[in-house]
């Protein structure tokens, strides 16, 4: 690859992984596509099914986005000018998202069946920008909210040296949320089903550090990362608020997290014959005002995680879980019953042939003792609920799936939990 520039103690390294992943992603996968157009590589090289990430996918994201076989404009570092690094070719792809949403008992103010077109139009600005420094922006455009805003975005330098002996890839992120930096997807921001109805009635409790309002997406965060020898791997990182459209006004410290929030991930890898496996655990610890309220609440999610991985000639097995404890002490929400927590627990796993047609499930639950934080106080949280999907891939940038929700129990309930049964079909093309 004329264009590939890597550090020198990794370039066997990256070598060998481009190899690997040729070997074991030669069928179709669909991704964005400024990144197959940068690398000059099928987006099977990166994905297994978008958006999950297959080793070399992974290896991509690690090193910032840069690796490149385009052709560049380029100028020399000199004594009396900075040196320039752009791909000929601006990194942009249009992903648009339809979806058609049906549930057993309508959700009041919509219609039954609903439909959205676009459910999602999705504007991204991903790859390299210069040497060392790579992106991954979003921009989508929602019909429920009829704007366009800011979504998932990582922007990172990354370089690489010898550390004992061993291969270090290190950076620095900048992102708007806890786990959209991570590189496998069992963790919040990339997760199974990866799709869902933006229609459709939803659990009331969620972890704090996916909680949309506030914190994923509406947040920024900065810090360091780091992977050794290709197996560990570990990130530090703070988050303040900064809400998109802030019915409070800008900086205002309603509804916002109070100084600065960290997060932490820690994981161990490894490739294996024909697949990888992962286990880790991740955590955030944030101090959220609520508005009007003359004190904070603290939120403390601690959580574990693995995945697994296996290719079976052109055939793909993938699981993969989570679960996540939760503490609150809410002074600010509820001051005379303050010390509350949440359980959150997924499993998932799909199963594609030939990359072409995938069957997929996966189990959660949530329980706890208290939704004081998410609704009227003494109301328990629990919940619990089977995701079924099925996706057909005729092409690498186009992918149907039909997905249904059956819920046991509801916010706590199990007498009408089967009115939020939910059947949705989504058309998802990206060019």
């Amino acid at each position: 690859m004329k264009y590939l520039r890597l550090g020198r103690a990794s370039r066997l390294v990256f070598y060998a992984t481009v190899a690997v992943s040729f070997v074991l992603t030669s069928m179709t996968a669909q991704a964005v596509p400024s990144f197959a157009r940068q690398t000059g590589l099928s987006c099977a090289a990166c994905h297994t099914v978008y958006p999950a990430l297959t080793s070399f996918g992974r290896s991509f994201k690690l090193n910032g986005y840069t690796l490149t076989n385009i052709k560049q404009v380029a100028a020399a570092s000199g004594q009396t000018e900075p040196g320039l690094s752009l791909n000929d070719v601006m990194p942009l792809s249009l992903v648009m998202q339809t979806g058609m949403t049906r549930t057993n008992k309508g959700v009041a103010g919509h219609q039954n069946p609903d439909v959205n077109f676009p459910q999602e139009l999705g504007v991204y600005l991903a790859g390299e920008i210069t040497r060392h420094i790579g992106t991954f922006l979003q921009f989508t455009y929602n019909q429920e909210m009829g704007k366009f805003m800011m979504d998932m975005t990582d922007i990172r330098y990354a370089n690489n040296t010898v550390l004992s002996g061993k291969n270090l890839s290190y950076g620095i992120t900048l992102n708007n949320g806890p786990t959209v930096e991570d590189l496998w997807n069992s963790t919040p921001a990339y997760s199974f089903p990866f799709i869902g109805s933006d229609t459709s009635a939803t659990p009331t409790a969620s972890p704090f550090l996916s909680n949309g309002n506030t914190v994923m997406m509406n947040s920024v965060g900065v810090g360091p990362y780091a992977m050794w020898n290709n197996h560990l791997y570990g990130v530090v990182s703070f988050y303040r608020t900064a809400r998109q459209n802030d019915p409070n006004g800008p900086g205002s410290r309603d509804d916002a997290l109070v100084g600065a929030a960290p997060y932490w991930r820690l994981a161990w890898s490894d490739d294996i014959a024909n697949g990888s496996w992962e286990v880790g655990t991740f955590g955030f610890h944030a101090h959220y005002h609520p508005a009007g309220k003359p004190t904070n609440d603290t939120y403390t999610d601690t959580g574990v995680d693995a995945q697994y991985q296996k290719f079976s000639g052109p055939n793909l097995w993938e699981l993969r879980a989570n679960y996540i404890h939760e503490n609150q002490t809410l002074n600010a929400t509820a001051p005379g019953d303050a010390s509350h927590h949440v359980n959150f627990f997924n499993v998932n796993g799909d199963w594609y042939y030939e990359r072409h047609y995938g069957l997929g499930a996966g189990y959660s639950a949530i329980s706890g003792d208290s939704l004081a934080a998410y609704g009227s106080p003494g109301t328990q949280p629990d919940s619990s609920y089977v995701t079924l999907q099925a996706d057909w891939l005729p092409w690498l940038n186009t992918k149907f799936s039909l997905q249904y929700v059956a819920y046991n129990k509801f916010d706590g309930t199990s007498t009408n939990a089967s009115d939020n049964n939910t059947l949705y079909l989504n058309i998802l093309l990206a060019f």
